[in-house]
């Protein structure tokens, strides 16, 4: 289980990865698959959803056809049911025009395991909606783009990158986490305190 720091801090690799994910796929900071979020049930799920495409830059995605109007700034949302393709779901974790997003209720499916960077957040539905306000000021930093670039770019010489980066087989998940971290640092030195 996460504490609520470790929550937030993959909401918010979420909320940047999403956004920026065109930015950080040209500085070398891309994953190969989605995020799977599992919520202990489907009410949970159906709210998250709900939030993220009411208040994020996040739409739904429910078959192929709908994948063509996703905008690459965007995160396509899709709910797993259990008569779902595992072949088409595995896909949709490898899109690359945005980047996707699994919701899954009570526990993932075997065939599913690998598929995507799994996050068990029990019942953290409440995150989407707290964190609206900081999300548009991130959403925002697309205003100062030259910053970003910079901050991305520079990244790979952080003091985070140093401490935490690893050779394993989540290194690239790492440094995507540490680069959105990066991001989130111009973010919090912008918002009154």
């Amino acid at each position: 289980m996460y504490g609520v720091e470790e929550k937030k801090a993959i909401w918010q690799a979420l909320g940047a990865i999403g956004m920026y994910h065109v930015p950080l796929q040209k500085m070398g900071y891309s994953l190969e698959k989605g995020f799977i979020f599992i919520f202990e049930d489907d009410h949970a799920v159906m709210q998250v959803q709900e939030r993220l495409i009411n208040l994020w830059h996040a739409c739904k995605v429910d078959n192929k056809t709908e994948l063509k109007e996703i905008c690459n700034f965007e995160i396509g949302v899709h709910r797993y049911r259990k008569y779902d393709s595992i072949k088409d779901i595995e896909s949709f974790l490898q899109e690359k025009t945005f980047f996707p997003l699994l919701l899954v209720a009570g526990v993932l499916p075997q065939e599913l395991i690998g598929a995507g960077y799994a996050f068990f957040l029990a019942d953290d539905v409440d995150c989407v909606q707290v964190m609206s306000e900081e999300y548009r000021e991130m959403s925002e930093l697309v205003h100062q783009i030259e910053v970003l670039l910079y901050t991305i770019k520079n990244a790979e010489k952080s003091t985070l990158m140093h401490r935490y980066h690893r050779n394993d087989q989540y290194d690239d998940c790492m440094r995507v986490f540490i680069a959105t971290a990066e991001i989130w640092g111009i973010v919090y030195k912008e918002l009154p305190v």
